[in-house]
């Protein structure tokens, strides 16, 4: 991929690779972020000479926010989404702009196909689905950039990469050998949320970010929506999935933790070199017992 060309006028920018894309969450109409914050006009950042608007930016704050299931719109809130707002946006961009060195596109009719076939599953409509975004100032336009940057970056990836995944015997060895060690330990369905550090003076902030977010866990916001919006873990497009795992396999901190919890349960915010995690044990399986040779 080129290089990244980008100038952040506001906002925390994370540059790491992009490794995964988020999944689509249906929308659940809000109270208009707009009334609360406005942003004023401008350029919020240039990515490879393209710009990313203020406008851009507080659109997807409010799909963000609409999108999250949180009870209540807090500063913490809307400034965590301005964030994942902006990562979204420059992420994006180098994306389409990819896609267009190599003649990779995907039109809006196609586009539009795709969102009538999510609207379909969901019983509703693409025009209300877009009536629902105008409601919290997001365009039908917007949307569709969106999707558009995932449908031809997935293909990208695809095309590029995916004749090129081999997996030979000794990593399959290895893995039937974790399984088998595994068959006599607890095991954990956890999810996660991961919050990263941009530096040891966002670290309290950061905290205390977490801390509102295991609030609103706890009061019924659905954890896949959080993590899928704010989680900066790979595990963020799968709605913060990690899988069955055992102790050992988790980092120190985050296993102690675990350890303690039961079924349906959410952690207090976990310090972690980085950053701050937050974890949810979904299910727990005991090891089973021996079977006995006759």
């Amino acid at each position: 991929m080129s290089k990244r060309t980008i100038s952040a006028c506001a906002g925390r920018v994370a540059l790491g690779a992009i490794v995964a894309l988020s999944c689509a969450v249906w929308l659940k109409p809000q109270a208009s972020l707009a009334q609360q914050r406005p942003l004023s006009e401008g350029v919020a950042a240039i990515v490879n000479d393209q710009p990313i608007t203020r406008l851009d930016v507080r659109q997807r704050v409010q799909f963000l926010i609409a999108t999250s299931g949180a009870q209540q719109v807090t500063p913490e809130l809307v400034q965590r989404a301005t964030s994942a707002a902006l990562n979204g946006l420059i992420d994006e961009r180098l994306q389409l702009q990819e896609a267009s060195k190599f003649k990779v596109d995907a039109s809006d009719r196609e586009v539009d196909r795709i969102l009538t076939n999510q609207a379909r599953q969901n019983g509703a409509t693409l025009e209300t689905f877009f009536r629902d975004l105008a409601e919290i100032g997001v365009s039908a336009q917007s949307y569709r950039d969106k999707t558009r940057a995932e449908v031809v970056w997935q293909r990208i990836v695809s095309g590029r990469f995916g004749s090129r995944v081999r997996v030979n015997r000794d990593q399959v060895k290895a893995a039937l050998d974790r399984i088998l060690a595994n068959t006599n330990k607890p095991q954990y369905l956890i999810s996660e949320i991961f919050l990263e550090d941009e530096n040891a003076q966002t670290a309290a902030q950061t905290l205390e970010g977490a801390k509102t977010l295991v609030q609103q866990l706890r009061g019924g916001t659905p954890f896949q929506l959080v993590a899928q919006q704010f989680s900066f873990a790979p595990s963020a497009s799968t709605g913060g999935d990690m899988g069955w795992i055992t102790l050992g396999e988790l980092k120190t901190e985050v296993a102690a933790a675990v350890e303690q919890m039961g079924p349906g349960t959410v952690s207090d915010p976990i310090v972690v070199p980085g950053g701050v995690m937050i974890v949810s044990v979904r299910e727990k399986r005991e090891p089973s017992p021996p079977k006995a040779k006759l």
